[in-house]
C-alpha cells in the first residue's frame, strides 16, 4: 500500500498527474487496510472536515474487513470522520453498514 498523493489543497494538474501514475489492477483489495492507513492522513492534513471516499468494485479480496475498519474509525473519531462508498459491480448492501 503506498499514498499516491498526500491530502492538500486541491491542484487539478497535480490530480491529473497523480492519475497517470495509478498502477494497472491486478492484485488483491484491501479496502479494509486502505481505509485504516487513510484515517491518520485526514489529521496529519489539518483539514476540518474529514471525508473518506472510497472507490471500489466492492470486493474485498485481503486485509481486514471494511465494516469493521469503518466502524472503528467512526467510533474512534466519534463520528468526525464520515467514510462514503462508490461501488461498480457490486450490490449497494455490501456497503450498507
Amino acid at each position: 500500500m503506498r499514498t499516491l498523493r498526500p491530502i492538500q489543497r486541491y491542484d487539478r494538474a497535480a490530480i491529473r498527474q497523480a492519475l497517470d501514475l495509478l498502477p494497472r489492477p491486478g492484485g488483491g483489495t484491501a479496502i479494509g487496510e486502505a481505509l485504516r492507513e487513510a484515517r491518520p492522513d485526514l489529521y496529519r492534513a489539518g483539514v476540518f472536515r474529514k471525508y473518506l471516499l472510497v472507490v471500489t468494485d466492492g470486493d474485498n479480496t485481503s486485509g481486514r474487513d471494511p465494516e469493521s475498519v469503518a466502524r472503528e474509525i467512526f467510533s474512534k473519531s466519534q463520528g468526525a470522520v464520515q467514510v462514503y462508498f462508490v461501488a461498480f459491480d457490486t450490490t449497494p448492501q455490501k456497503f450498507a453498514f
